[in-house]
């Protein structure tokens, strides 16, 4: 065997039509009955719809666990079973029930049982936080000692116990929140509560929430008129990997409508950079954070003024404004304002709208209005 020439060797092709002129007629017959009864075959495989597919878990045996003598995995000590909190009083603890699955389903009862008072207001609590920016408890985490305690205990009974008895439908808990006094009452400052309760711990007022990062992306592509509506499917990526192999994704300037869904079908990368993101508190993922951290920094105003994605955002909504509302200014201020704020403006804001076009073009002041108080704080 020649060693000297490792180069791939290339096959002669044999076509279709040099195949059946080999072949007898009685064989070439033959073989076009076998391809017919292949195609019909293979067109019945294709009418069949893609099969539903889930992540399952295959039941293992159990491997027995030890306490360790001073952490020693040479020194096992007394076997241990499977428990959950013992402060739950209301349920027993122990949840050995034997085969790998049926554990799991121990637990999964244990949480969701109706006597738990634990699984309901944690539930509760984070609704209450999504709603007024925070919780009935601060600390949505930890309802232990180390916790906050409750602003208002009782009615984070009340609640835990009202959605067991609605069938656990936060849909229910959605409305009724929505429809509180609580939730429908004015932003304004009060002097005399302020000077009691400065923190609004009581929610004498409806707090102001600055919308998180996701939120004001999603916002600022549905003003524009490029929001994606599509639902589900693979998400989309903000990120490049770099070079070499490695794990550091960097944030890279791509747009377009396949980027344009709503943020929740992101692509999330730990520690990768977020730019627009990231300058408005969105957290790493590589961190736990039950509640976010909510600053207030120049950075934010720069990256609404200056991000590539908010300045085409911009571009984009001053198209929609002129699609929509003509090609006179003031009626392209006042469907902005509509979109933005959902209002009409003001007689002192149309002449002071008046006066900046003038000198600047309406995508300049689309992103101002991006940049305002009023779009990206919602009372």
């Amino acid at each position: 065997m020649n060693h000297e020439d490792d180069s791939e060797v290339e096959l002669p092709t044999v076509s279709a039509g040099e195949i059946a002129a080999e072949l007898t007629p009685d064989a070439r017959a033959e073989r076009e009955k076998l391809l017919e009864a292949r195609a019909a075959v293979q067109k019945r495989l294709d009418a069949v719809p893609p099969l539903q597919q889930v992540y399952a878990v295959t039941p293992q045996p159990i491997t027995p666990a030890h306490l360790l003598e001073r952490g020693s995995i040479l020194k096992p000590a007394a076997e241990v079973t499977p428990g959950a909190l013992t402060a739950v009083r209301q349920l027993p603890p122990d949840l050995d029930s034997g085969a790998d699955g049926e554990r799991r389903l121990a637990l999964a009862r244990w949480i969701t049982d109706p006597r738990n008072p634990l699984t309901a207001r944690v539930i509760v609590n984070r609704v209450w936080q999504y709603h007024f920016g925070q919780g009935i408890v601060n600390t949505p985490s930890d309802f232990g000692f180390n916790g906050d305690r409750p602003s208002h205990p009782e009615l984070l009974d009340w609640l835990a116990n009202a959605l067991v008895e609605n069938g656990w439908s936060i849909r229910w808990l959605e409305r009724l929140i929505l429809s509180s006094r609580a939730y429908q009452q004015s932003a304004a400052p009060n002097a005399k509560a302020q000077s009691i309760d400065a923190g609004n711990r009581w929610l004498w007022r409806m707090p102001l929430k600055r919308m998180d990062a996701e939120m004001l992306r999603d916002s600022m592509l549905a003003v524009a008129g490029t929001l994606n509506p599509q639902r589900g499917g693979p998400g989309f990526l903000l990120q490049k990997k770099g070079d070499r192999g490695s794990y550091i994704y960097a944030a890279v300037d791509r747009d377009g409508p396949d980027l344009w869904r709503r943020s929740v079908y992101r692509f999330v990368v730990r520690g990768g950079d977020r730019i627009f993101l990231d300058s408005f508190d969105c957290p790493d993922p590589s961190v736990a954070t039950p509640l976010r951290s909510v600053s207030n920094t120049p950075l934010q105003a720069l990256t609404l003024m200056n991000n590539q994605f908010a300045i085409r955002q911009a571009g984009l909504l001053a198209g929609r404004l002129a699609r929509e509302a003509g090609p006179k200014p003031a009626g392209q201020v006042r469907r902005a304002h509509q979109l933005l704020f959902g209002r009409d403006p003001r007689p002192p804001e149309l002449e002071r709208a008046g006066r900046f076009l003038e000198r600047e073009s309406m995508a300049e002041y689309c992103r101002a209005l991006l940049n305002s108080n009023e779009f990206v704080y919602v009372p």
